[in-house]
């Protein structure tokens, strides 16, 4: 859903994957774990790995 709302709000001009992953930040993901989402989580070399919710 991130992801979706980034490509659908920002404008082409200003999107970069290394901004994206910036602005969402760890706190996001603590945010989805209250929550009780499952989501996909990003490594250090921005992968994706599985959430340790899921």
């Amino acid at each position: 859903m991130s992801a979706m709302s980034e490509v659908l709000w920002t404008p082409e001009s200003d999107r970069s994957y290394k901004g994206f992953v910036a602005r969402l930040g760890m706190s996001h993901f603590e945010r989805f774990d209250r929550m009780g989402l499952k989501y996909r989580r990003l490594d250090a070399d921005d992968r994706f790995i599985e959430s340790s919710t899921n």
